[in-house]
């Protein structure tokens, strides 16, 4: 996992640099993927990694769709917090899964592990979700911040008050070398585009061997 730590992000729904920036990606994308279909884009490195990881559990890698309709069908790139579409255009750019969770609503050390099965909690969106064995899950002291498959929790989202963010990258084991560090590299540039003067702080994790 990759984590990037910024305390004091101004308040903003939007920021005319970033919104430029979006513009520019959506045009990168299609030229990249021109000619393509979702099979092609299925077989990029880091695509064909999350599946790997999604596969075996008979679900799809959601930044897929995503990546599709952006490059693909020509749908714009949604333009919401500042930090939450900061973090969506790096997904796209790197083909990664990532969250990103209000840093003053988490509670105790972090602790990374794979699924036993049976674990709940409520997803973004007040989805009540349980896992199953051999998921990659986040926890604090306040229980589970994110799974693989069933994404952020509810109780610590970006919102509109947000100051200090955890962003967090989820890398499977098959993820080619320097992706994570590309995609903490990406978002700190998109960060200082709007928050200059935010103070980042960024560390990659192994992952765990097995539950715990």
């Amino acid at each position: 996992m990759g984590f990037l730590e910024a305390r004091g992000l101004p308040a903003l729904a939007s920021h005319p640099v970033l919104e430029a920036r979006r513009s520019q990606l959506e045009l990168e994308l299609r030229r990249r993927h021109a000619g393509q279909d979702r099979l092609a884009l299925r077989e990029l490195p880091a695509m064909r990694a999350y599946a790997a990881h999604y596969r075996p559990f008979g679900q799809t890698f959601h930044v897929l769709g995503q990546l599709e309709s952006v490059a693909l069908k020509g749908r714009p790139i949604p333009s919401r917090l500042c930090a939450v579409t900061a973090l969506f255009m790096v997904e796209l750019d790197h083909g990664l899964l990532a969250a990103g969770h209000d840093l003053d609503l988490l509670a105790g050390p972090l602790g990374m592990s794979a699924s036993r099965g049976g674990e709940q909690y409520v997803a973004l969106g007040g989805r009540p979700v349980s896992l199953p064995a051999g998921d990659l899950i986040l926890r604090h002291g306040g229980g589970i911040l994110s799974s693989v498959l069933q994404g952020p929790d509810q109780a610590t989202p970006i919102g509109a008050a947000t100051r200090n963010v955890l962003f967090t990258f989820y890398g499977p084991p098959s993820l080619p070398g320097g992706l994570l560090a590309a995609g903490l590299a990406g978002l700190a540039g998109l960060l200082g585009q709007f928050a200059p003067e935010a103070a980042l702080e960024q560390c990659i994790f192994p992952a765990p061997e097995g539950p715990g």
